[in-house]
């Protein structure tokens, strides 16, 4: 796998990081300079490239940024699932991957974000079903915002 699929593997561990803090302290609120100082601290001693170091923070605090709308598209596409219901890593690469979809620009292929986001769930995913199910969420998503 290449840096960037490093770099989404890493941005879904800070992700989840945040999910966690979230559900255990309803207070903890996302501010994006504290949560840029996370994510050096996290970088601390490691020789990650500056360029990867970026793309990472884009990608949490871009997340974060659009935590609302993001998870506005997940419960209007997971039907029959409430958000807080599903497992916390499918959530988080579900938010990481919208994010990417629809909020970076220049934006990578849709089809490299889904195929990311399907290893991601190979790897992390809290169940079998879960590539399927981000799949599905991220597939139907691009479909509607492209002929919507």
């Amino acid at each position: 796998m290449g840096l960037r699929h490093y770099a989404r593997e890493t941005a879904l561990q800070l992700l989840y990081q945040y999910d966690s803090k979230s559900k255990v302290d309803s207070n903890y609120l996302f501010k994006a300079d504290s949560y840029h100082q996370e994510i050096q601290n996290y970088f601390k001693h490691s020789r990650t490239p500056e360029k990867l170091k970026e793309f990472v923070s884009e990608l949490v605090i871009g997340t974060l940024s659009h935590l609302s709308e993001v998870d506005s598209l997940i419960s209007k596409q997971a039907l029959h699932w409430k958000l807080h219901r599903m497992h916390p890593i499918d959530r988080c690469i579900l938010r990481l991957a919208i994010y990417e979809l629809f909020y970076t620009t220049p934006a990578t292929p849709s089809p490299i974000i889904i195929d990311e986001a399907i290893e991601l769930a190979k790897t992390f995913g809290g169940s079998e079903q879960t590539p399927a199910f981000v799949n599905g969420i991220l597939d139907s998503l691009v479909k509607k915002k492209i002929f919507s």
